[in-house]
């Protein structure tokens, strides 16, 4: 059986079988009722929401307890088909997606990402496309992403970060020095490993590349900015911002030393990276030739010709929570031993491929069941 848990202590739980009805009505056993019962005490122990569904051969059952909107509690509840923001739950999504795209020979897990990166940001996009500030603030600084100058040290991040945008419109701004696209070698300021980077070094955590928290400085700028804003953190300006120092070299292999479990045995080395999933959903976006990364259809890439009917699951791009009718309250405590507050009219982006998907919990018991499964209908068949 597997379990995921998320923001507002929502839970999925898919026990292998085959999808069928929501809300099976054939529950004899009064399943349904006792996981109602589990739900609403701990609800009300905890001063929290839950949702839990559960998904098997024989049925299909979804509970839920708590409020959704706090400030009103008693009329506005969380229902089972509450979508709920559950963060890396979509790097599940993403993975399957990768893999179902290596077993039908459209890519290999051990292709290195960049080309295809490379092909996105050197698509010309429409110049009159392009955010107003382009032409004046980041086309004469456009070099100093390709081959910085001792002038280059004069712009701050936070230019660097804004002029992100305008990178697949450098093509409209000739002039001499300038750049008409750049590169992931560029934005990684020309360490080779970048092009190193593969398919599966990202989706094993093997590739060595920094996470949105490892920012310059350790402000936690991106972190904070996405928790505290309405603004949406796009991926080129997650790219951009993020440390571009390697944690280890892409795939980097070590020995386990004495004293340690496992000692003697070599081992691959590996770091969580959320950021790193971007790169693939970049990759993605030049290997369908989209003109933008918001395009890329991420749940009919995971299920393909398997997609319920039903399924409700929200894979947010630009915009707040807010802006979707269905999607739950979210809260956080902005800082330590804080009282919580809604954040729910922020972006609900969070981070592209690796963080962005809002779904019911049924709608991820009956994935896990599909990607899982050991037989002939599985999603993947590796």
């Amino acid at each position: 059986m597997g379990v995921l848990f998320a923001p507002l202590c929502a839970l999925a739980s898919s026990v292998l079988a085959q999808p069928r009805e929501m809300y099976a009505s054939d529950d004899p056993s009064g399943l349904q009722e006792k996981l109602q019962s589990i739900v609403d005490f701990h609800s009300a122990f905890w001063n929290c929401s839950f949702s839990f569904a559960v998904h098997n051969e024989t049925m299909e059952i979804a509970v839920a307890a708590g409020a959704n909107d706090w400030a009103k509690p008693t009329s506005s509840r969380l229902t089972p088909n509450s979508q709920i923001p559950m963060g890396s739950t979509t790097k599940m999504y993403t993975a399957v997606s990768v893999v179902r795209l290596a077993e039908a020979g459209t890519i290999h897990l051990d292709q290195p990402v960049a080309p295809l990166v490379d092909k996105y940001l050197a698509k010309p996009m429409p110049c009159e496309q392009a955010p107003a500030y382009c032409e004046v603030e980041c086309a004469p600084i456009s070099y100093c992403f390709v081959q910085p100058e001792p002038a280059c040290s004069n712009t701050t991040d936070e230019t660097y970060n804004k002029c992100s945008y305008c990178l697949r419109y450098l093509h409209c701004y000739p002039g001499k020095g300038r750049p008409t696209a750049v590169t992931v070698l560029n934005l990684w300021k020309n360490d080779a490993r970048i092009e190193k980077v593969t398919f599966r070094h990202i989706l094993s955590m093997s590739s060595g590349l920094r996470d949105y928290y490892d920012t310059p400085g350790g402000t936690d700028w991106l972190y904070y900015s996405v928790l505290n804003s309405t603004r949406d953190v796009e991926p080129l300006e997650y790219l951009v911002e993020q440390d571009k120092s390697f944690l280890f070299s892409p795939g980097e292999e070590i020995v386990v030393p004495a004293g340690q479990p496992g000692a003697g045995q070599t081992v691959r080395r590996g770091a969580y990276s959320t950021n790193a999933y971007s790169l693939i959903g970049l990759a993605l976006a030049g290997l369908f030739d989209l003109d933008d990364w918001a395009q890329l259809d991420q749940r009919s890439l995971a299920w393909g010709r398997h997609l319920p009917a039903d399924d409700a699951t929200l894979f947010p791009t630009r915009g707040t929570c807010l802006s979707h009718p269905g999607i739950a309250h979210q809260y956080t405590s902005l800082t330590e031993n804080e009282t919580f507050v809604d954040i729910s009219n922020h972006s609900c982006l969070n981070s592209w491929m690796g963080g962005n998907i809002a779904p019911r919990p049924m709608d991820v018991a009956r994935f896990t069941f599909a990607a899982f499964r050991n037989d002939a209908k599985a999603l993947i068949m590796t």
